[in-house]
């Protein structure tokens, strides 16, 4: 009788350590469940200034770049533009050499003609 007693306190016995670890487990869970919104509560979304600020000056250097490329393309541009300019210039140096040359020849023609009618107009008064 005393083993089946022993018996039967060791059975409650590992059935009560049973049952205790359920209710330990069961309050641990119930105890992190009831503690998770400290942990997960108000979650702070305000934008730190500094961030704030380099979010600015990033803007600002992209900004600054396009600029820049722009100025690049305005050179490059105005590059051109001068280079179209010089070759008018060129051909408007050109068209002036043609013009002053007909100019000298029709001056030449002219002291020509001068010189012949001079040359006919003595020979009429010989004659």
């Amino acid at each position: 009788m005393k083993r089946l007693f022993v018996f039967i306190f060791i059975s409650i016995k590992i059935k009560l350590q049973f049952v205790m670890r359920k209710w330990t487990y069961l309050v641990a869970s119930l105890l992190l469940g009831g503690a998770t919104p400290l942990f997960t509560g108000c979650i702070d979304n305000d934008e730190p200034e500094g961030i704030t600020i380099l979010r600015g000056a990033k803007a600002e250097l992209l900004n600054a770049q396009a600029a820049l490329e722009r100025a690049r393309i305005a050179e490059v541009e105005a590059n051109a533009a001068l280079t179209n300019a010089k070759a008018k210039v060129q051909e408007a140096k050109a068209a002036n050499e043609l013009a002053q040359a007909k100019i000298n020849e029709a001056i030449a023609k002219q002291e020509e003609y001068k010189a012949q009618i001079l040359a006919t107009k003595d020979e009429l008064k010989k004659a």
